[in-house]
């Protein structure tokens, strides 16, 4: 699987995480952009292009450099399940604090 990551994430967060998964599979998009729920236009594109986007839920964007790129790199295992497990396109929420429990999808 590959993972893009939005604008609103660190650089360094794409390139540990590129080096952290084999690149096959398919692509999947990680936003902070939690507008992109209630954006008709910016939704559709990114599902009409046939992708698994991945939403932070609330909370993400107030943490400090360090708590949220290793709790984001947490949830990777948990987004390679949810790529296996829902088919494209798909628009799932990834929470804040980490749980063992799977990533479902966003509630709109």
């Amino acid at each position: 699987m590959k993972l893009a990551l939005d604008e609103n994430l660190p650089p360094s967060l794409a390139h540990a995480v590129h080096a952290l998964l084999h690149p096959e599979g398919g692509w999947a998009v990680v936003t902070a952009d939690r507008k992109i729920r209630t954006q008709p236009l910016e939704k559709k594109a990114l599902l009409d292009a046939g992708l698994i986007v991945f939403v932070l839920a609330p909370g993400w964007n107030q943490e400090p450099y360090w708590p949220k790129v290793t709790g984001i790199i947490r949830w990777v295992p948990s987004m390679i399940e949810a790529v296996v497990a829902y088919k494209p396109p798909a628009l799932l929420s990834i929470p804040h604090k980490f749980t063992p429990a799977t990533i479902k999808p966003s509630g709109k």
